[in-house]
């Protein structure tokens, strides 16, 4: 598995996207507006979509990209599969030790066994997104 390149979702053309400036679009009818759809516009006259997102703590208007979701779920295959691998040795080790006095390394085991786990089904998932 190779890392990728982290990218977000970008609108190739907003020649049939209707914009209304009078009245904001909301998720989902939120009534308490904490986000509010949006469209990042670069320099480059890129486009990218995004939401507004108000933090309650500091009331301040942050604007969030939209990740593209397969390259998501790609990337945390990639961090499941370098996590278990990093962990394997420990794992195989304490499982060794267990014999002369060791304690049973449960936890351990099931940490490795849910980042194995995780990391081929995220692969799965991110291939039936691009399918």
């Amino acid at each position: 598995m190779k890392h990728i390149k982290k990218r977000f979702l970008e609108l190739a053309s907003m020649d049939n996207i209707p914009i209304d400036d009078s009245k904001p679009k909301y998720i989902n009818d939120i009534k308490n507006e904490k986000q509010l759809l949006t469209i990042l516009k670069t320099d480059q006259d890129r486009n990218f979509l995004g939401f507004m997102y108000k933090d309650k703590k500091s009331q301040q208007n942050l604007i969030i990209n939209f990740p593209i979701l397969p390259m998501v779920f790609y990337d945390n295959a990639y961090h499941s599969y370098r996590i278990s691998e990093d962990m394997r040795a420990g794992v195989v080790s304490k499982i060794a030790n267990f014999g002369n006095g060791g304690s049973f390394p449960e936890h351990e085991i099931y940490n490795f066994i849910g980042y194995s786990t995780s990391s081929i089904i995220m692969m799965c998932v991110s291939l039936l997104k691009v399918l």
